[in-house]
């Protein structure tokens, strides 16, 4: 290694460098915290309520076994354990301290940013390190990721600090920054245990002292590694012996289980390079890439091979080991692109130090030099910031949006009566309040994870199912073939919940798994009858009707209305019987909120008993709304206050 004082980079960082961190750091910091509580109550990413209900069942039951998590890195646990203990309310979901969790992601998102400039900036120059960091800060799919509640951020962080710690340590020979540099890792490792991949490397990398140590200076390296290792042996005992960790892959969706490891083909090595580089611009990583070649093969004294070489080993060895579980979504590779990061801001500031060296045949001894590298560097930089920078501003207002599956909840819970459904991932626990977020008030029980067109709607219904929540372009899709249509047919489409400017998530239609048994017609104020069930139209004196009725509203009425039904003698207001209240299940849901024209509504049932002195002959049943303020009833077109349902027989 060369001395600090003779090696680019090495210097104290100016302070025009600091104030451009600064600048960088708060771009990315708006880019971060705006929309941090996304989609809330909802729970979005599958992951979050794992980590969140593990934390609850530490508090209740002393381990997360019965969720499968028990053996699971117990670093994102803790967190959201420490909050639910301070912070949460036990009459709410535990997802209602998720936001908190969010917020320290981010900001450790953003300590990951600092750490990489800093990096960059020592292993190469200052305009290196504002490259990475700038790299890290405006890229869509980082900034996505970092929003979320899981381990991935903080496993990137930790292990970019080992790294960091250990380079510095071995450089600056300070045996306390490589004895941080493990406990580093160790934090990494409590995150995701795949951290373990670069520790032979950073525990290595500081006996490269030994080269050109005198023996008393061995003889303290030698000393400090041992500390080293027992401090690892210490930690391996707790995580191997105590904790669990045997027990991992039990947790459900586990990505590092040992039936899916084998040999990486060329084919996933590739996909999932391509997968950790295409958030950084695979022209920018090209680019790179023969920098870092020509700076390896530089004669040079001044140039920062054992460093270079350091970054690019741990760049293999997690691509590599990590590959072995095949072919991976981006949050298993956010460190690797952390890694890629640093080495495309140590291969541009490679070039623009090229650059400078051939600009110097031709305008020798000249400050400008440094500027036309630095210049030429930023025009490559260009293509790629700008529109990363756009599209992460984007994402950043699009997850200020409210979620559909909010609105969807709250429908359901306040509109529809208690019964089981069926559903896709996209809405697999929108209505649990535990996983889900939504603390309802009625229970709606997933049966199954399906499509309505899965299996036969007889055999849905013989296993209790009554809604389903399917996607909109599934549904319309249906709407356009034979089969489908007859499907639909059997069904009821009771609302759709579209995905607008104004609305972030999918877009979904809510069935019920049977149609109206009776159609009708009748306008009441803005609200038109359409249809109704019965359990029967010819009654004994003594006995009872149960019927529920079919609504649809142009608009929603000027006041908060109940519904009336009577059963009287042909061409007579005389009453027998007479249900009146609520129009639906829950009173949640007045009159005043039947905005939707689409929108079904479905009655709470009703029950009329017919007098045990009632004369046998026909009688109309007719329903009306009054106002219940007022006693304002809604008229019909011609002036009636109510609209005939059906007939029944009293024999």
């Amino acid at each position: 290694m060369q001395p600090a004082s003779t090696t680019a980079g090495r210097r104290a960082l100016p302070r025009w460098w600091w104030l451009s961190l600064l600048v960088i750091l708060l771009v990315a910091a708006a880019l971060r915290y705006t929309g941090y509580n996304f989609s809330l109550p909802y729970v979005d990413h599958p992951d979050e309520p794992n980590h969140n209900i593990a934390g609850r069942m530490w508090i209740d039951f002393g381990t997360a076994k019965p969720i499968g998590l028990q053996g699971y890195p117990p670093g994102i646990i803790t967190i959201n354990y420490v909050l639910l203990r301070l912070f949460h309310d036990p009459a709410t979901p535990p997802s209602t301290i998720l936001w908190m969790v969010r917020l320290i992601s981010i900001t450790v998102s953003l300590a990951t940013l600092v750490v990489i400039a800093l990096t960059a900036a020592r292993v190469s120059t200052p305009p290196g390190g504002l490259v990475a960091g700038a790299l890290w800060g405006v890229s869509p799919l980082v900034v996505e990721f970092s929003r979320f509640a899981t381990p991935d951020s903080y496993v990137t962080c930790f292990m970019l600090l080992s790294s960091l710690l250990a380079l510095e340590g071995t450089r600056r020979d300070r045996d306390s920054w490589t004895t941080w540099s493990i406990v580093a890792l160790m934090i990494a490792i409590v995150f995701k245990y795949q951290a373990v991949i670069i520790l032979p490397l950073v525990l290595l990398l500081p006996l490269w002292r030994l080269r050109r140590a005198n023996a008393v200076a061995r003889r303290r390296i030698l000393r400090n590694a041992a500390v080293n290792v027992a401090l690892l042996g210490v930690f391996a005992f707790w995580l191997l012996l105590i904790y669990p960790t045997t027990e991992a892959s039990l947790a459900p969706n586990w990505a590092a289980s040992s039936d899916r490891m084998g040999l990486p083909s060329p084919d996933t090595l590739y996909q999932n390079l391509r997968v950790a580089a295409d958030p950084l611009g695979w022209w920018n990583l090209l680019l790179a890439l023969p920098s870092i070649v020509f700076l390896l093969a530089s004669p040079r004294p001044n140039v920062w091979r054992l460093e270079i070489v350091w970054l690019v080993l741990s760049a293999l060895a997690y691509w590599a080991a990590v590959s072995v579980y095949g072919v991976s979504e981006f949050r298993q590779w956010l460190p690797l692109t952390g890694f890629l990061t640093l080495l495309i801001g140590v291969g541009l500031a490679g070039w623009a130090s090229i650059i400078q060296v051939a600009l110097q045949r031709f305008a020798p001894a000249t400050r400008w030099q440094s500027v036309a590298s630095v210049v030429v560097v930023i025009a490559v930089l260009v293509p790629t910031l700008i529109p990363s920078l756009s599209a992460s501003i984007a994402g950043a207002y699009e997850h200020t949006l409210p979620d559909t599956r909010n609105d969807l909840a709250r429908w359901i819970d306040t509109t529809l009566a208690p019964a089981p459904y069926i559903a896709e991932i996209d809405n697999h626990k929108t209505l649990n309040g535990a996983w889900g977020g939504y603390a309802g008030t009625n229970t709606f029980r997933r049966i199954e994870g399906a499509h309505v067109n899965d299996r036969p709607l007889e055999t849905w219904r013989e296993m209790g199912a009554v809604y389903a929540i399917e996607a909109q372009d599934d549904y319309e899709e249906w709407d356009e073939t034979p089969e489908g249509r007859a499907l639909l047919e059997e069904t009821l489409l009771l609302k759709t919940f579209t995905r607008s400017e104004a609305h972030r998530g999918p877009s979904m239609v809510v069935l019920r798994l049977s149609p109206i048994q009776h159609t009708a017609s009748g306008q009441l104020g803005s609200i038109r009858l359409i249809g109704y069930d019965i359990d029967r139209t010819a009654v004994q004196p003594g006995e009872s009707i149960t019927f529920t009725l079919y609504w649809q509203a142009d608009d929603a009425p000027d006041g908060d209305y109940a519904v009336y039904n009577h059963l009287s003698p042909l061409g007579s207001r005389d009453l027998i019987a007479q249900v009146d209240g609520s129009p639906l299940p829950d009173e949640r849901r007045p009159t005043t909120s039947w905005t939707d024209d689409d929108e079904t509504f479905i009655s709470r049932p009703f029950t009329l008993i017919v007098p045990e002195n009632a004369q046998p002959g026909d009688y109309r049943m007719i329903t009306g709304f009054y106002r219940r303020d007022t006693g304002e009833r809604l008229p019909t077109p011609d002036g009636e206050d109510f609209v005939l349902v059906t007939t029944i027989t009293v024999e």
